[in-house]
C-alpha cells in the first residue's frame, strides 16, 4: 500500500521523475518495512530495489517482501550501474535533498553521469500525513 502510494507520488511529482532514491532511515523504513541500519531504496514505476550489504540480506528479504534485494558487495556508488539496471535504468531520479550531502551527490553523479539527479523535498514525509 505504501509502495503504491509512493509510486503515485513519484508519477505526480512536478519534477517529472522516473524514480526516487531513498537513503533517510526513517523514510526507508516507512516505505519498505526494513529496519536495518544500512540500505538504500530505489523506487521506479515497475521496480522497487532495496540495496544493502551482506549483514542484512536475509533480514531485507524477510522485512521488505515487495522489494528486490540487491546484494551490495563493495560500495553503493561502485555498484550504481548495476543497481540502476536492476531498477530498469531510470534516467531522471529524485533524491532526498534534506538528507543527501553534497559529497554523496557528487559521488552519485560520478557513478552515474547519464542520470539527472533531481533534488526533492518531503515526498515520503507527505505520504505520512495523508
Amino acid at each position: 500500500m505504501r509502495l503504491a502510494k509512493l509510486r503515485q507520488a513519484i508519477a505526480q511529482a512536478e519534477e517529472g521523475l522516473d524514480a526516487l532514491l531513498i537513503y533517510q532511515p526513517e523514510n526507508r523504513r516507512y516505505v519498505s518495512g526494513f529496519t536495518g541500519s544500512e540500505a538504500m531504496l530505489l523506487v521506479a514505476p515497475d521496480h522497487a530495489v532495496l540495496a544493502t550489504d551482506s549483514r542484512y540480506w536475509e533480514q531485507a528479504e524477510r522485512e521488505a517482501p515487495e522489494f528486490l534485494v540487491y546484494q551490495v558487495k563493495t560500495k553503493y556508488v561502485m555498484e550504481m550501474d548495476d543497481i540502476l539496471a536492476t531498477a530498469g535504468h531510470p534516467q531522471h531520479i529524485g533524491f532526498e535533498s534534506t538528507f543527501i550531502t553534497v559529497d554523496q551527490l557528487d559521488q552519485l553523479t560520478d557513478a552515474a553521469p547519464e542520470v539527472e539527479w533531481v533534488a526533492t523535498k518531503s515526498i515520503v514525509e507527505n505520504l505520512r500525513m495523508v
